[in-house]
């Protein structure tokens, strides 16, 4: 039996809709991998500023479909042509934050890092980052207990110096963690943490901004010795121009930890000819006197 054009009409109608639907998916499917190429591009083209906006248009689909390459681009640390060696960090590091952020290949992510804090001969600030971002992996329960164990480790490892210029920003990721990991890891316990950043802020060999950070932290954990740490500090005669983020962060224990008997001591800086001190110095006045 001949069918008649009328019937045959909607059938094709319906492949040729199908057919629309199939093409459109390739197309997007094509346009994304296309994305992502450009982004991770090691010519010099397009500009970081570009590369920039793509990557925080792709959805959580198109970087799961380039999860691998976003994960190359990152482990091979090299600089597109043309880039600043920031800007291709910055890359790296809204590309990792974007990854976590939507679920995708956590546990791969941790490895790697993991695996970049005690290589040095990795870019500084590769590994400064790398260490940030334990601060948001290590609290995860989509990552094995065994990868979790690695990074407490290597958390433990460089709060306590094991590795050079990430000691105080590993001080700040183990405060940020203190309160929910402290009962199954001892070291991050606040009587823990504020001694291991006490050591680190009086140890004259360290590197200061470590120091720097590390005397803020041991005040925040009320260590013991921090505050007359801080109080010694603000009593020398003669500070180094280059210590001098040491003595303002001194100043801000005093206000967060100080009693009013320490108003004497701060009063000597209220004029200092440095404009960081006298304001570190007033903020800190001010916390003594509403805290008595």
């Amino acid at each position: 039996m001949i069918r008649s054009r009328s019937y045959q009409y909607p059938l094709l109608q319906r492949v040729f809709s199908l057919l629309v639907v199939l093409l459109c998916f390739s197309g997007a499917a094509i346009h994304a991998s296309s994305a992502v190429e450009q982004i991770i591009s090691l010519k010099g083209m397009p500009s970081f500023t570009q590369r920039h906006h793509a990557l925080h248009k792709l959805t959580a689909s198109q970087l799961g479909t380039g999860a691998d390459q976003f994960i190359d681009f990152m482990r091979a640390q090299r600089v597109p042509e043309n880039m600043r060696p920031v800007d291709y960090m910055s890359l790296v590091n809204d590309s990792f934050n974007l990854m976590v952020k939507h679920d995708i290949r956590a546990e791969e992510l941790l490895k790697l890092i993991v695996s970049v804090i005690p290589n040095a001969s990795a870019d500084e600030v590769w590994r400064d980052y790398a260490v940030q971002k334990l601060g948001y992996t290590l609290d995860r329960i989509d990552i094995s207990k065994e990868s979790l164990e690695a990074g407490f480790v290597m958390l433990e490892r460089a709060m306590k110096g094991d590795f050079s210029r990430v000691q105080g920003t590993a001080l700040i990721v183990a405060l940020k963690l203190s309160d929910a990991c402290g009962d199954a890891y001892p070291f991050l316990k606040k009587s823990a943490l504020g001694q291991s950043a006490l050591i680190c802020a009086q140890n004259s060999d360290a590197v200061l901004i470590d120091r720097v950070t590390a005397l803020q932290v041991a005040g925040l954990c009320d260590s013991p010795g921090a505050l007359d740490y801080s109080r010694s500090i603000l009593l020398r005669k003669n500070t180094k121009t280059a210590e001098s983020m040491l003595f303002i962060s001194a100043i801000a224990v005093l206000g967060e930890r100080g009693t009013s008997e320490d108003l004497i001591l701060l009063n000597k800086h209220r004029l200092s000819p440095d404009i960081r001190i006298r304001s570190a110095t007033t903020s800190a006045i001010s916390k003594i006197r509403a805290a008595n």
